[in-house]
């Protein structure tokens, strides 16, 4: 069925509620309500720079050699060297971290993703000044800016502890690195000096998405992003207490932004790690389209290079709601949608439980009992 006839009430009934005025107030049962609950949270890893491998043979570089040193002159990281780590957790936490990018198999932090129990986003309030006074006193405000809203601030991240400690040595690793690089201990890295970055610094993505878990509604990136402390106070004793650790983990940001598609293009190039120039036709309007963007559009995704790669994280599409392969196909609209790579949990229920004899054999049982009765 074409798709234009799927779901009509409810888009027409919306759009009239954007241009008509309804005095019985009765729109509102045609109208669906938003309802939040569904969200992703994306943190970029830091580069920091850290090695965990004792550089050996004829191949060594400069760069291994000062991250390895970097790592035994503080025992806070030398106990999570390769040969010296207590378990494959803390391997894989330091190899995350590390500057060295043939270790990781995505640009993102997953356990954040996985493991985030709620994200408090910050309203944009725009800044006043009041002017024209008059004899009576009375001073007219009027708005200047949003920039002390959108500029740094804090916000934190809500994740419930592993038994491995993960985010407490995480962040341990992550927040004594920037005391260290700071006060002189560690080696920065050269590459990072010679262009200006700091490679402590990360971002943050938060997509708020439909209950489909695909389409997205409202999304914000924070930029220049790190961990303000150690949360172990978490980790205070009480008597009688076996309650499950949560940790509140506060970070800085230098910059916020809401809501521009430029977001999603930037989310793409961090996770296909595609950082070559970008090229934009130039329109008739003048101005870049984002429906023709080649790193939104799908047919231009899937010939990236490295989109059929295994350390490609998660996509966001740009989607034509009257498409025929549109994953809403109930919606007459366009919209923007989230698709996760390959590196994903297999859903072994859906696998196991699920399969054709899970439905035989129950249909099965179902009309026996009927015939039965």
């Amino acid at each position: 069925m074409n798709n234009k006839y799927i779901n009509t009430n409810i888009d027409v009934a919306g759009l009239e509620e954007l241009t008509k005025f309804d005095v019985y107030m009765q729109n509102h049962r045609y109208v669906d309500a938003f309802t939040t609950g569904f969200a992703y949270i994306f943190v970029t890893k830091p580069m920091l720079f850290l090695y965990p491998y004792k550089p050996t043979g004829s191949k060594i570089t400069l760069y291994e050699k000062l991250a390895y040193e970097n790592m035994t002159k503080d025992h806070t990281f030398s106990q999570f060297l390769i040969d010296e780590a207590m378990n494959e957790n803390d391997k894989m936490l330091i190899k995350q971290l590390s500057y060295y990018t043939d270790f990781n198999t995505t640009n993102f932090l997953p356990i954040f993703t996985n493991r985030v129990k709620s994200f408090q986003t910050l309203d944009v309030t725009m800044t006043q000044t009041e002017t024209f006074d008059t004899r009576h006193g009375y001073r007219l405000p009027l708005p200047t800016h949003k920039v002390e809203s959108i500029g740094s601030s804090t916000t934190s991240l809500v994740c419930p502890e592993t038994m491995n400690l993960d985010f407490v040595k995480m962040m341990t690793l992550w927040v004594n690195y920037i005391s260290n690089v700071t006060d002189g201990t560690f080696h920065a890295n050269p590459s990072m000096i010679k262009n200006n970055v700091l490679d402590y610094m990360s971002s943050i993505y938060y997509f708020l998405l439909e209950p489909d878990g695909k389409t997205l509604k409202f999304w914000s990136k924070y930029t220049g992003c790190w961990p303000t402390s150690i949360p172990q106070s978490n980790l205070s004793f009480s008597r009688g207490d076996q309650s499950t650790v949560e940790l509140d983990i506060p970070f800085t940001y230098a910059s916020k932004e809401d809501m521009n598609p430029s977001i999603l293009e930037d989310f793409n190039r961090v996770s296909l790690n595609y950082f070559e120039e970008r090229t934009l036709d130039v329109l008739e309007d003048d101005y870049p389209s984002i429906k023709k963007s080649p790193l939104l559009s799908p047919e231009s995704l899937k010939n990236n290079p490295n989109f059929l790669q295994e350390t490609r994280g998660p996509l966001v599409f740009y989607r034509n709601g009257e498409l025929e392969d549109s994953i809403n196909s109930t919606s007459m609209t366009s919209n923007f949608e989230l698709s996760f790579g390959e590196n994903v949990f297999e859903n072994t229920f859906i696998e196991t439980g699920l399969d054709s004899t899970y439905f035989f054999e129950n249909a099965k049982t179902f009309f026996a009992s009927q015939l039965d009765e």
